[in-house]
């Protein structure tokens, strides 16, 4: 890499800089800075990285983007700075600000230190559709649907509604102003739900019209307003704001604020010129918004149903007149319709007047076309804008016209217009689709050359025919010379200027990455708009690409990326292979020839034996190395075939909803359907791999062997019900219920036999039995046994059937798909549990599937009375009596259960019901111990914990996570925001105080430990809580309610598909469930939960009957033990009660 720095361009070079470009707000303010920059001659490179710190959609490593603005972009940078900083602090956007220091900045948005910016005129907008509302149509009663308050742009549109009408003299009414709200369709809905259900507004008497702060909100509030059968604008006006594509496609189209948004990035670039020259230029610059006049607002009547003002008579129309009628015209020409010619308007009225005076000319309608056809190539977006042209001659020829013969005449005239303008708007739609559809099409079929490219020329071949289909006239591609340290070399390896390939072999092609490409590549005579985009797989750093912009849509690039990304990624692996087994190769033929060394030397001396067998040694391992290489590939290979079956699906799903042919939705179904049968298989080759490999371990502990069944009941009796088959399960009533095992991995293999039972029977039954076949003093092995009335399996196929990948036959995978991955892995798994699996079978006349399984005795169940505790006979160090705790949890029974638990340290004890409160409180209070919950509303438990960690003495304090999410990388991620440990619930009282104990005084109490986990242990609860019978039935009687009232929370949440709603309330009552040891209703909520954060909401409906059931199953089992087991405690004598009572 040669030494020299990048010389001074000809032209100026600027960067735009932004986290995406798709949708209208990015790609106007590309489009205008694109403008902006041809006019002035200047080169254009756009920067494409990633929001900062999104918490939805994040990859940290596309920001590399940011770090190659340097040596080539030092001319001036528009940085997109209301969504670069959207997730970031004031003192984060700073810092990334101070990344480009000594390079002239405009923002686009938002203003950062003294930088200028161009802004959105929210507030001015807003006044002037009031203006309009009030002064054309008379409103006095307007209502406003708002944005979120922390929305910068949505609270200065507010203002504006209150600057608005108190410019009219308007009293405020609040009932008129709806509730802060996130900007969409749906949430205009709801609004218009707040106002005519809960208010009870009338339209026309209590509200006349809603400005609205979107268009999206003013769609919803439109849709809304028609259903319910309310006619948009006869009685209720509906005005929005952005002018979005949408707004004019509706019916009635929708009167709005248009931002001029391409005009942003041409003034960016003439202040980016004016701060070039030296002038200090600082804060906001406003582009004055456009009212757009359309139908909601009321003005239809004024276009269909004028009457003439003023009506001259006599004449046509005087020279001075026809100035003044042009001037108008103008300016609605100016501000929406961008022609070259600037006398267009002043012809197009003059040709007008031609065909009123000859009715058998069409003068006008042909020139109109000419100016149509013309706009479509120069700005196809600004053709619509024609129709408020022809609205606002109309206005102003129609007292011209003195007669009713040349009104009709001239309305015939505007139709004509009106009706060519349409025909143009549908011409450019389709031709768009069409181009569109052409592009998907191209990027499919590349996607499946790219897929099977293993080689970088294959690859480059298949790229350069990819930029001639998507006609990209440019493009240039460099890797990282070292992936770990990208930014200090890179390489370039492919190259394309003006449609022609260039032959990279005699050049220098390695160049530091801020230069962007080597010297002498890009165009020099010419200028041109480049986009620079990162290429990186997951967290590895791949290299980034230059674009020069073609005729199409600027959000393809993005996707072109991720595509060139992926095939580099694979690439590389599969170089890494062939690299590997070469190795390998070299090895193996080293280890052949140390062999013959070896012979040779046992004839010779035999003393040399042990020197000769180390070297043997060493070249095995070394050809190990090479296998773990190929391993690895294979690991790699798989998340390769899940990216593209993701876009697979992606597209699939894009078609379906535009595509109306209904052969074509089917394919699209299929495409779907065996894409997600592709996942689940490399899902069943990872855990099959991870078997092999010994990565995988049982996880041992309690459970119910009759609940297990029981539950598997449940299910697939109704499953084989609906194929018109019996069920049954049978279990030897001498199997002890609890036992300890993996109930996890037992429910997998009994649901992978049971499912592939039902499966393959038409007719007949399935029958589950499970016996005692051996039992010792601590263990037990129980044989399992699925019987079938099926299709049965042959003789010949029996010994191979547990192989992987093997069905009994081909004809079987064909006529009932799958792969055989379960049945192979229900062996493993069997293996692991110490047992054995096999069949018995006969063709046509069903199979029996058997295993057997071993599994530890839980401890057996005592008298409640034996194992009565008296926590004040154990040394609790008198140390923690004044320390002070600080519990955070949301969900009041917890909060009580807890509260009891600590109050046998006799330690203060303060409560926060969510993270935000407790923050506050630990901002002004001192605590020793805080224990917080992870999941709670406002603010959760790991939020909390980061703030207290950055506030002064937060590091000082220890902090303990309650969580019923017991997974490792739960845990991992709860320890890594800062907590000291974690308390999986549901727990008992000695685990919590052993907890606590060992974080005040680093040393925990000699609790007595009982893990019998009873479906529900009332004798567990009362030990809990010293046997107070009350205190426990009181607290039962508490959850009921607080889970009834939690299911129609979950029934509304499901009725309005809110996934995060769902997800919510189920994770609280499962939490709560858990700690009363009401193990099968928490059960069936975690069910719900996860469906919930699958948004599965046709499943969740079904998952929240058996909620219903299962608390009502509840409700009964408590009726019943809680009467017995208050006279067992009562066997003791009330004397003695009230002294445990006491105790």
């Amino acid at each position: 890499m040669s030494d020299r720095s990048v010389q001074e361009p000809r032209r100026l070079t600027y960067g735009f800089v932004a986290p995406y470009i798709w949708g209208d707000l990015s790609l106007n303010y590309l489009k205008g800075t694109v403008k902006g920059a041809e006019t002035h001659d200047i080169n254009l490179i756009c920067v494409i990285g990633q929001t900062p710190k999104d918490p939805e959609d994040h990859n940290a490593s596309a920001n590399i983007a940011y770090e190659l603005i340097n040596k080539r972009l030092r001319d001036g940078l528009i940085i997109w700075a209301s969504h670069i900083g959207q997730y970031l602090t004031e003192e984060e956007l700073d810092q990334f600000y101070k990344k480009f220091e000594g390079i002239p900045i405009v923002s686009l948005g938002e203003v950062i230190g003294d930088y200028p910016a161009v802004a959105m005129d929210n507030h001015d907008g807003i006044v002037k559709l009031i203006d309009h509302l009030v002064e054309v149509h008379g409103y006095q009663k307007i209502g406003f649907i708002r944005g979120p308050e922390y929305h910068e742009a949505s609270e200065e549109r507010y203002a504006g509604y209150l600057a608005g009408i108190k410019k009219h003299n308007l009293p405020f009414e609040p009932r008129l102003v709806s509730q802060p709200r996130l900007i969409s369709e749906g949430n205009g809905v709801k609004a218009l739900a707040d106002f005519l259900d809960d208010l009870q507004l009338k339209p026309k008497d209590d509200i006349e019209a809603l400005v609205c702060v979107s268009d999206g909100v003013a769609l919803g509030a439109i849709k809304e307003l028609m259903r319910r059968g309310i006619k948009v604008p006869d009685q209720i006006g509906v005005v929005g704001f952005n002018n979005k594509n949408e707004s004019r496609m509706t019916n009635p189209s929708i009167t709005t604020i248009d931002p001029q948004l391409p005009f942003y990035g041409q003034i960016a670039v003439e202040l980016l010129r004016e701060v070039k020259k030296g002038k200090r230029i600082s804060g906001k610059h406003y582009v004055e918004s456009k009212l757009v006049i359309r139908g909601s607002c009321g003005c239809r009547s004024h276009i269909y149903d004028y009457q003439p003002r003023n009506s001259k008579q006599g004449g046509f129309i005087s020279k001075a007149d026809l100035e003044r009628i042009i001037s108008k015209i103008e300016i609605i020409a100016t501000d929406f319709i961008r022609l070259p010619n600037t006398q267009w308007v002043s012809k197009l009225v003059e040709c007008f007047f031609i065909n009123i005076k000859d009715p058998t000319s069409s003068i006008f309608i042909n020139y109109l076309n000419e100016l149509l056809e013309e706009l479509k190539y120069i700005d196809a977006d600004s053709v619509g804008n024609f129709n408020m042209l022809i609205t606002e001659m109309r206005y102003q020829v129609l007292p011209y016209l003195a007669t009713a013969e040349l009104m009709n005449r001239g309305c015939e005239l505007w139709d004509q217009a009106r009706l060519l303008v349409t025909q143009t708007i549908e011409f450019l739609d389709a031709d768009y689709k069409t181009k569109i559809d052409g592009l998907l099409i191209s990027l499919y079929t590349t996607n499946q050359t790219l897929m099977t490219s293993y080689d970088l020329d294959e690859l480059k071949s298949v790229i350069e025919e990819l930029l001639k289909k998507l006609r990209i006239p440019s493009c240039y591609l460099s890797l990282y010379e070292d992936p770990e340290n990208p930014l200090e070399a890179a390489r370039l390896v492919f190259a394309v200027t003006d449609n022609q390939r260039i032959n990279l072999d005699n050049m220098d092609t390695r160049f530091v990455p801020a230069d962007l490409v080597p010297d002498g590549i890009l165009p020099t005579d010419r200028r041109y708009t480049m986009i620079l985009h990162p290429l990186y797989y997951k967290d590895s750093q791949l290299g980034f690409a230059l674009f020069e912009t073609g005729p199409l849509d600027k959000a393809i690039y993005q996707i072109l990326c991720s595509e060139i990304s992926n095939a580099l990624h694979r690439v590389m692996i599969f170089q890494e292979l062939k690299e590997s087994e070469k190795e390998r190769t070299k090895l193996l033929k080293s280890l052949s020839e140390k062999n013959i060394e070896l012979e040779q030397k046992i004839q010779e001396r035999t003393a040399d034996i042990q020197k000769v067998n180390q070297q043997l040694r060493i070249a095995i391992e070394q050809a190990n190395a090479a296998n773990v290489a190929k391993t690895r590939f294979l690991a790699n290979i798989s998340h390769e075939i899940r990216t593209p079956l993701n876009s697979i699906i992606g597209f699939a799903e894009v078609l379906s909803s535009t595509i109306d042919a209904e052969q074509h939705d089917n394919y699209v179904s299929l495409i779907i359907k065996e894409s997600e049968k592709l996942v689940e298989l490399i899902n069943q080759i990872l855990d099959l791999s991870k078997i092999e490999a010994n990565k995988f371990s049982l996880t041992l502990e309690p459970f119910d062997i009759y609940d297990l069944l029981e539950s598997l009941t449940s299910v697939y009796s109704a499953t084989a019900q609906k194929k018109g088959l019996d069920y049954y399960c049978k279990i030897d009533d001498k199997i002890p219920a609890r036992l300890i095992g993996d109930p996890l991995r037992l429910r997998q293999v009994l649901v992978n036999l049971i499912g592939n039972a039902i499966k393959f029977t038409a007719k007949g039954q399935v029958k589950v039995t499970t016996e005692l076949a051996n039992e010792t003093w601590d263990k037990v092995t129980l044989l399992f046994k699925i019987i079938d009335t099926g299709i049965g399996i042959p003789k010949d196929r029996q010994k191979s059937i547990f192989d992987v990948f093997v069905q009994a036959e081909d004809s079987i995978t064909r006529r009932y798909g799958g792969t055989g991955l379960g049945v192979s892995i229900s062996k493993q798994l069997v293996q692991l549990m110490g047992g054995e699996i096999g069949l018995e079978s006969e063709v046509d006349q069903g199979s029996t599937f058997w295993f057997t399984a071993v599994f530890e005795k839980a401890a057996p169940e005592e008298q409640i009375k034996e194992i009565a505790v008296n926590y004040d006979e154990f040394n609790i160090p008198e140390s923690i009596q004044d320390c002070h705790i600080l519990l955070v949890e949301d969900y009041p029974i917890n909060r009580t259960l807890v509260k009891s638990h600590l109050r046998t340290l006799g330690c203060k004890i303060s409560v926060a019901e969510n993270g935000q409160k407790a923050v506050e409180m630990f901002k002004t209070g001192k605590y020793d111990l805080i224990l917080m919950d992870v999941q709670m509303p406002k603010m959760d438990g790991c939020e909390a914990t980061k703030i207290i960690r950055s506030l002064p003495f937060g590091l000082d304090v220890p902090i303990i996570g309650l969580t019923a999410n017991a997974f490792e990388y739960d845990i991992a991620h709860y320890m890594h925001v800062g907590m000291n440990d974690v308390l999986t619930k549901p727990f008992r009282k000695h685990q919590l105080l052993n907890k606590v104990c060992h974080w005040l005084t680093n040393n925990t109490l000699e609790l007595p430990t009982d893990e019998d986990n009873n479906t529900m242990d009332l004798a567990y609860l009362l030990e809990e809580f010293n046997y107070d019978t009350e205190f426990v039935l009181n607290l039962i009687d508490e959850f009921i309610k607080s889970a009834k009232d939690h299911i129609q929370v979950l029934e509304a949440a499901i009725m309005a598909q809110d996934s995060t709603r769902l997800v919510e309330n189920a994770h609280r009552i499962k939490g709560a469930a858990l700690n009363l040891s009401a193990n099968d209703f928490a059960e069936v909520a975690a069910i719900l939960e996860e469906q919930g954060k699958k948004n599965d909401i046709t499943n969740a409906k079904v998952t929240l009957g058996l909620l219903i059931q299962q608390l009502d199953k509840f409700e009964r089992f408590v009726e019943a033990k809680a009467k017995t087991l208050t006279l067992k405690l009562a066997e003791g004598g009330e004397e003695a009660n009230e002294s445990t009572r006491r105790r």
